[in-house]
């Protein structure tokens, strides 16, 4: 239907792609629509159905929004991790990389061909230290003089598309560096990205161990595993109990987090706190301090201000 409707092949395969699975999320109120004039059925399928990007058309437009939405790419290759910590290096590390692309206008466009065979590398186990991936050589404009393709693209480690191969390819963390010197990041902001990139850069050289080969150490180590294969009920208890303690900083993990400090997660009070213990006298009061201290002109140090208190009756 795609084709014959003009649309290239290429895109007419990945739209089609997106329906030869159901979407996961259907709502029984939304089922009824017009398609020629809502795209609420396709969004929804597109939405539930990707890899490691979201191809994103741009939303219909109304009166009533803002500047129009143009065609997007959404990155959605993320996964949760056991800490916080991890979680943020990710998350800010793929964040900046795409502000990195924007800004300095790099092409990362290599053959689908070539995207399929890299996920199919990254299955195997370690694949991150064990295997070679197709990735580009030049991200941006290749220098004047530069012989051969532009387009030209090679194998290189996880390492190297981090940390840069030679003296053609500067890898993404050196570029995401000169993207916060360019747009001048404070220092302290800085050193926490570079703290972050840093876990990155150990996992990917296998100094650190991935939350796969962490996991999976725990589990060949455990004194129930048989070199069979199977998990016991003992062991995936025994795993997930060191995850929790991991992620709450009550267990040490320096084989997956090198030097970092997880701070121990306090719940004590953390649920459930009722607001009942502040009436509304002594909520105006509260709130009046803290507008006098916001303003400069009339900041003082001042006695908590209690229930009855003239401040409050003012």
């Amino acid at each position: 239907m795609l084709t014959d409707a003009g649309i290239d092949l290429t895109l007419a395969r990945h739209v089609g792609h997106l329906f030869v699975r159901d979407p996961l999320v259907i709502h029984q109120e939304r089922l009824h629509l017009d398609d020629a004039v809502d795209t609420e059925h396709f969004e929804n399928l597109q939405s539930t159905n990707w890899q490691t990007v979201r191809w994103k058309p741009p939303p219909k437009r109304t009166s009533t929004c803002g500047p129009h939405i143009g065609w997007r790419v959404e990155f959605r290759s993320m996964e949760v991790q056991l800490t916080d910590f991890e979680n943020a290096a990710f998350t800010v590390f793929i964040a900046l990389v795409s502000r990195v692309i924007l800004a300095f206008d790099l092409n990362l466009y290599i053959p689908l061909s070539k995207v399929d065979e890299n996920m199919r590398r990254a299955h195997a186990r370690s694949a991150h230290r064990t295997q070679t991936f197709w990735f580009r050589k030049h991200m941006g404009a290749p220098a004047a003089g530069t012989v051969g393709d532009p387009d030209e693209y090679e194998e290189m480690t996880v390492e190297e598309i981090l940390t840069g191969k030679g003296e053609y390819f500067p890898g993404l963390m050196p570029l995401v560096r000169a993207y916060l010197e360019a747009i001048g990041c404070d220092p302290e902001t800085g050193e926490k990205v570079g703290e972050y990139m840093e876990l990155i850069r150990l996992r990917a050289t296998g100094e650190l161990k991935t939350a796969a080969e962490w996991m999976r150490a725990r589990m060949m180590a455990h004194p129930e595993y048989k070199a069979d294969s199977e998990v016991s009920a003992g062991m995936a208890y025994d795993l997930l109990r060191a995850c929790s303690e991991v992620s709450e900083g009550r267990q040490s993990a320096p084989d997956l987090l090198g030097q970092h400090w997880v701070r121990p997660l306090k719940v004590e009070h953390a649920w459930y706190t009722p607001l009942t213990s502040v009436g509304k006298q002594d909520y105006s009061a509260l709130l009046a301090r803290y507008v006098r201290q916001a303003d400069p002109a009339e900041f003082k140090q001042a006695e908590p201000v209690l229930a009855g208190d003239p401040v409050a009756t003012e």
